[in-house]
Parts: C-alpha cells; sequence; structure tokens
C-alpha cells in the first residue's frame, strides 16, 4: 500500500464532492493554462448556460434543477424549462398534474425570492460561461472547484435581505467575479473581499461541506483558493496560494494550503482565540488548522490527489513517499508538482477518467468490480429508521456497519453531473464540457457564446433525445449492464472525436473561427455521435452475447465471465450430489437414492443363506 489506510471515521456517504486540477502554462503542450471540475453530484442541475445578461441578484446557493429561472441565460429562461412526465405518487406515469404544479411552482414570484438572498452591484458586464458554478469569461477567466471539509460553519440567510447571516456561497461569488475580472489576482481579492465583508456559507451546514476550494487560472498563472466561514458565521476565512507555471496542483474535497499560502488578515486571530493553530515551519498550517479533523476524509481525498501527481510526476512522488511520513493531511504529498512531460490537453481529459488503474485501488479489479471491471461504486446507503415516510429496508447494513467501510473513491465517477476543463491564452478561453460520467462522455469544446443546444437541455425528470446528458447516460448505463470491459473500448474509440475537435477549433485562438457557427456545428455533431454510440453498444452487446460480425449470417458469440471470477464467487464447487436435492419441509435433507446401502446387505445375507444350505445339502457319495 502506498498509504496507511485508517478508516473508522470514513465518510461513506459523501455524495456531493468534486475534484479540481489546475495546470500552469509552462506544463502544458501548447502553451495554456488550465483548470479542470467534475461536478459530482447525484442530483444537480447539469446544464451549461452562456451568460451575456448580467443583473445584480445574490442566488441562494441551489444545485438541483432547476437551477435558476431568469432571463441572465437563454439556458435558464422558463422557456427552456421541462416539466415531468411522472406521477411522483402513483405508478405507471402519465398523470399531468405534477408537471403543472412545476410550472406554476418554477415561474412564480414566491418560488423566486425565496431563492435570492440580496443584491449587489460589483460592477462589470463581461460574458460567461456557468453551470453549478462560474466556469469562464470572455476576458481569458477560468476556475474550477471542490467541496472542503473546514472547522467552521455558516447557515445563509433565509428570511429576507436584512437578515443576520451571510449573503453567499461560493456558486455565487464565483459567478459574480466572472462578471468583472479577467485575471486570478482580481478574482481572488474580490471573493475575498465580498466574503469577508458580506459573509460566506457551505454547500451544507456542516463540516464536511463547509469549505471549498476554486482552482483559478488567466492565461499566464493559476492559483488555488481556500474560503470557510469564520467563527461567527458572519465573515470568512480564505487563503490562497499560487501554483508555479510548470507545475500541476489538485484538490480533492480536502484543504491542500499549508504554510505558504497568503491568509485573510483574520485568520491568526480567529484561530488564536479558538485554541485552534497548528503550525508549520513556523507559520500558520492552513489545512491543519482550518480544515478536516483526523481520519474523516483520508483516504477519500488524498489517493485522488496522489493519483493526479503521480500520473504528472511520477518520479517525484515516488521521493517523496519514500522520505515523507503520510497523514490524514497527505502530508507527504507537496502542495503542487512540477511536470516531467508537457501535458496535452488530451492527458488532462483522460486523467479525470482515471479509475487507479493499475495501481494497487485500481476499481476495475477485484470482486466488486464483477466479472467485467466495472469501476462503479454506487454511494452508501443505511437502513431507513421506523417511521411512516421511510422505507425500512432490511437487507442494508446499519449506520455503523455503514461506517466502518469504504470503497475507494476514483476522479471520474457514475454519479458526475458534468466535467469540464478550460483552457486560457490571453483573453480567449475554450471549456472543455462532458455531461454526465467522464468514462462515458466526450468533451465538447466551448467559446464564451450562446452554448450549443445539446449542453444547455434536460432535466432528470424525463429523458429528452435533444440533451448530450441523457446521450451519455444511456451510454454509461448500457456500459454497466453488459460487459464493461469490451464497451469500454468502443466507447474509447469513440471519445478518439476529442482529437479530431481539438484541430478543428485551434483556429479560434488565432480569432480565425466564428464562435456561433462553431456551436452550430459542434453540438448536433457530438449529439448524433453518442447517440449512435448507444445504438452500437446495444446491437453488440446484449444477453450474455457479442455480435463480432454481421455478414449474411451474424456472428454471436457467448461471453460468459472470466476464469478468475468464477473462482472468486464459487463457480468451481467440490462434488457432492447430496447437496444440491430440495430440501423437505422439515428443513432436513432429502437424499439421493444410495445403491451401495442396500447392495452390501444383500450380498452379506446371500453369503449367510449359501453357507446354511450347504450344510443341509449332503453330497452323494461313489464306491
Amino acid at each position: 500500500m502506498l498509504f496507511p489506510v485508517t478508516i473508522a471515521m470514513m465518510l461513506p456517504m459523501m455524495v456531493s464532492a468534486c475534484t479540481t486540477i489546475a495546470i500552469g502554462h509552462r506544463a502544458m503542450r501548447d502553451g495554456r493554462t488550465v483548470v479542470t471540475h467534475t461536478a459530482d453530484c447525484y442530483n444537480c442541475d447539469f446544464r451549461l448556460a452562456h451568460v451575456a445578461r448580467q443583473d445584480n441578484l445574490i442566488r441562494k446557493y441551489k444545485p438541483h434543477y432547476p437551477l435558476e429561472v431568469s432571463e441572465r441565460a437563454a439556458v435558464w429562461s422558463p422557456d427552456n424549462l421541462e416539466y415531468s412526465s411522472l406521477d411522483v405518487d402513483i405508478w405507471p406515469p402519465g398523470n399531468s398534474a405534477v408537471a403543472k404544479e412545476q410550472k406554476k411552482a418554477w415561474t412564480s414570484d414566491e418560488w423566486q425570492s425565496e431563492w435570492i438572498a440580496g443584491e449587489l452591484d460589483v460592477g462589470g458586464d463581461f460574458e460567461s460561461l456557468e453551470s453549478l458554478y462560474g466556469i469562464a469569461n470572455n476576458h481569458g477567466l477560468t476556475m474550477g472547484e471542490s467541496t472542503c471539509e473546514a472547522h467552521f460553519v455558516g447557515r445563509p440567510v433565509r428570511e429576507c435581505p436584512t437578515c443576520e447571516g451571510p449573503l453567499f456561497d461560493v456558486a455565487a461569488l464565483s459567478k459574480l467575479v466572472m462578471r468583472k475580472c479577467a485575471t486570478a489576482r482580481c478574482a481572488i481579492s474580490t471573493i475575498g473581499e465580498i466574503a469577508e465583508e458580506y459573509g460566506y456559507y457551505g454547500a451544507e451546514a456542516t463540516p464536511p461541506e463547509a469549505g471549498e476550494a476554486l482552482t483559478i487560472a488567466d492565461g499566464k498563472e493559476t492559483w488555488m483558493f481556500h474560503i470557510l466561514p469564520d467563527d461567527t458565521g458572519l465573515s470568512a476565512i480564505w487563503a490562497a496560494q499560487q501554483i508555479p507555471d510548470d507545475h500541476v496542483g489538485v484538490c480533492a474535497n480536502s484543504f491542500v494550503i499549508r504554510e505558504q499560502g497568503n491568509l485573510s488578515s483574520n485568520a491568526v486571530a480567529i484561530a488564536e482565540r479558538n485554541g485552534i493553530t497548528a503550525y508549520r515551519n513556523g507559520l500558520l498550517d492552513f489545512a491543519k488548522t482550518f480544515g478536516p479533523r483526523p481520519n474523516t476524509l483520508f483516504p477519500y481525498s488524498v489517493h485522488r490527489v496522489w493519483r493526479v501527481m503521480s500520473l504528472t510526476a511520477p518520479k517525484a512522488i515516488e521521493r517523496h513517499l519514500r522520505h515523507r511520513k503520510a497523514d490524514y493531511l497527505g502530508s507527504e504529498l507537496p502542495f503542487s508538482v512540477r511536470a516531467e512531460r508537457q501535458l496535452s490537453l488530451l492527458d488532462i481529459l483522460n486523467i479525470q477518467r482515471d479509475h487507479y488503474e493499475g495501481t494497487p485501488f485500481d476499481l476495475t479489479k477485484g470482486l466488486a468490480a464483477g466479472p467485467w471491471g466495472d469501476p462503479t461504486r454506487f454511494d452508501g446507503a443505511a437502513r431507513a429508521g421506523p417511521t411512516t415516510e421511510d422505507e425500512i429496508r432490511p437487507e442494508l447494513p446499519s449506520h455503523d456497519e455503514l461506517n466502518s467501510g469504504r470503497f475507494e473513491r476514483a476522479i471520474s465517477m457514475f454519479r458526475t453531473s458534468y466535467s469540464v476543463a478550460s483552457q486560457s491564452s490571453g483573453n480567449k478561453t475554450i471549456s472543455w464540457f462532458a455531461p454526465g460520467a467522464p468514462h462515458a462522455s466526450l468533451y465538447t469544446p466551448v467559446v464564451v457564446a450562446a452554448v450549443p443546444t445539446p449542453l444547455g437541455r434536460g432535466s432528470l425528470f424525463q429523458v429528452s433525445n435533444d440533451s448530450m446528458w441523457w446521450a451519455v447516460t444511456k451510454v454509461a448505463n448500457w456500459m454497466r449492464a453488459n460487459i464493461f470491459k469490451l464497451a469500454s473500448e468502443d466507447v474509447k474509440q469513440a471519445q478518439q472525436i476529442e482529437a479530431e475537435l481539438y484541430a478543428r477549433v485551434e483556429p479560434y485562438w488565432h480569432g480565425e473561427l466564428d464562435k456561433d457557427e462553431w456551436h452550430a456545428y459542434v453540438g448536433p455533431y457530438v449529439l448524433d455521435a453518442w447517440r449512435s454510440l448507444f445504438d452500437k453498444l446495444v446491437a453488440k452487446y446484449r444477453d450474455g452475447y457479442v455480435l463480432a460480425a454481421s455478414y449474411t449470417v451474424p456472428d454471436v458469440r457467448r461471453v460468459f465471465y472470466p476464469d478468475s471470477w468464477l473462482k472468486k464467487v464459487g463457480y468451481y464447487l467440490p462434488v457432492n450430489p447430496a447437496k444440491y436435492y430440495v430440501l423437505k419441509e422439515d428443513k432436513q435433507p432429502q437424499h439421493p437414492p444410495q445403491h451401495h446401502a442396500t447392495f452390501i446387505p444383500a450380498l452379506l445375507l446371500g453369503l449367510v443363506l449359501g453357507f446354511l444350505l450347504a450344510r443341509c445339502v449332503k453330497p452323494s457319495r461313489t464306491t
């Protein structure tokens, strides 16, 4: 093992967590900075929006559909809403009452006011791309995000704009700076100042969701930024650290800035008055002071950080692991690592599809991966309490049992809403956006303009054939249900389209590509590619068979199961015929006929009778 595994306080039910990577421009082959984000949320709005019309409203944290209903973007418009075709209380579907209630609620003044915390005019009218968080703007600013465990918890304003409480979560802050900042330094100072003055709160009012990390870049610099509520719940503490130009940095749900960060002016005083100061090399250690408590996120977080660094700087990481002591904060790993080779954008996209393949943590191996190497590990669930609202499921583990174990957590997840890798150079950005699970999806290059229609359509309420998210979700679920190992090869082949798209969008950096024409082309192109891929998978893999070829007679071949998996599940059993006979009602085995049991007594009886008969019948004599 590369790390000691201490899991007693692990959080297997954490289901709203992301990974973000930042790469300096000198670490990239094309000389552009990159920040990434995997939005690993099972019930979030996955649509991508282009914001061309800014307003001053501060929107409360709300990840589920509809993320927003406004005229700031065509995607957020009421005209782009999709309503449920399901009756949530009765099955089968078909009752339209739910849809009517949704439309009434989502377009009402009451609903709008419920999700508005206040107003603040920060100026600026830049255009941007956004989804759950701000992604990129038309002046070169890009962002990624990862929720982090934090020491203090903030609770947002709920009743009215004048109520006491913080006004901003990180989603609102990230979207706010997209409208006015062209540089990473501007974004950091603006977010820090506003959060300190107006207050910051996390995704949930619990320590695991209380803090946030942002990777922030422009065409020249990449930065790591951390934020959490202060001890009053009315302000914020933050830190920022620049990632060297030839380095790679990563955050995976746990703060990574230690003693070298630039801290908010209140950080040391708050730590001292709460008795939580931790120093490293004579300086305040931000992650140890304000981050997770021991054993709460390790190795859920640290393994992903190690994986990104081991893929980009394997020799350096091997040295670090050899000479440094591991702990729950990943102290054996550096804040960032110098890339040992220049990376291509396709390298970064493939890192986001990683499942620890070829490592001791490989999710495609072992009994839990099934016979076909499925890396999916569903979110933990425990037996519900005995209430009228909860269904009791006795087959599930108890909460204590659930929390005593864990599966590995990879970068690519089945429940990802979307992932993105944003490039920046000069004042231009391209965001490679992929709805759904990265390993089953296709990254589409999007510029800051009206988004390709398939990326801005769809909801969890019903299947939409013009939504890229649903096209990807079909592929992902068919892979899982039908021979993942083989189907993934077909998906990887289809993902080679990304190299073609990279070449086709390259003229944009030189001012030689019309943005609207590009989106009009690329949207239908990628949607058709993934629809066709799904049809191919359905035809090729079904019912335990593979269509190897299709000539005059289809060549349909049996798949069956690998020998190694058959051994693990007990397919090769000792010969014991009695074990397989049906049990009687009294639960006693009904044994099969035992022929030797009747043959031996009969033989003995015959010998005895023969002996007696021989004594009674005397033979005649001759003279």
